[in-house]
């Protein structure tokens, strides 16, 4: 069973996750990135889809599900201004109003979430001992709310509560933010708790 002292256990392992992830994606866009909020939580469904950022706003999400040792979903989420942000410090001949869906822009975001996300996910597997990678990216547009109850589907099967890792990073303009959420399958709990024990271990 998740107490509150194992999910503020996991949230301080995740919370180093966060720091690489973001620390990775300034380095790409060569702009500094610093993590703003970070936290898991175990909640209700609906109450976790309410609370995402942008949940009432169009927005990309690039969505990776998990391979190896812990099974559950990733995505990395933005606004279209803040995907359009990265794409033109991607690539510098970008208009300002760049179109965030064509096939080049699509390139780009999906290999900004491959670094970010897999930066995250290797670090908080290598504090649990549990290694996985997330697969490749697949890019949706939608509300953000939608998107992230598209990601509690496989949750919601299960029961009305769920386990969510989120982190929201963005550069010292707001222009760049991101939320980066990850969403362990329900089979993947116990994994997460074996890890924990491993962790203290150590």
């Amino acid at each position: 069973m998740l107490t509150r002292e194992l999910i503020e256990e996991l949230a301080m392992i995740a919370r180093r996750g966060s720091e690489q992830a973001a620390d990775a994606l300034g380095r790409l866009i060569r702009h500094p990135i610093a993590v703003h909020i970070d936290a898991v939580c175990s909640d209700r469904l609906d109450t976790i889809c309410d609370n995402l950022a942008p949940c009432h706003q169009p927005c990309v999400g690039l969505i990776a599900r998990l391979q190896g040792a812990l099974d559950g979903n990733l995505a990395l989420v933005l606004g279209e201004d803040a995907a359009r942000q990265l794409v033109c410090d991607l690539h510098p001949r970008a208009e300002p109003d760049a179109n965030v869906y064509d096939d080049y822009a699509q390139s780009i975001l999906r290999e900004v979430a491959n670094i970010t996300l897999s930066t995250y996910i290797n670090s908080l597997g290598a504090h649990l001992a549990r290694y996985c990678l997330p697969g490749p990216p697949d890019f949706v547009r939608d509300l953000g709310g939608a998107i992230a109850a598209g990601l509690l589907l496989e949750t919601a099967a299960h029961g009305d509560a769920g386990l969510v890792f989120t982190t929201r990073m963005e550069d010292a303009t707001g222009t760049r933010c991101c939320h980066l959420l990850f969403i362990p399958s329900p089979a993947a709990l116990p994994l997460l708790m074996e890890g924990l024990s491993d962790d203290r271990g150590a």
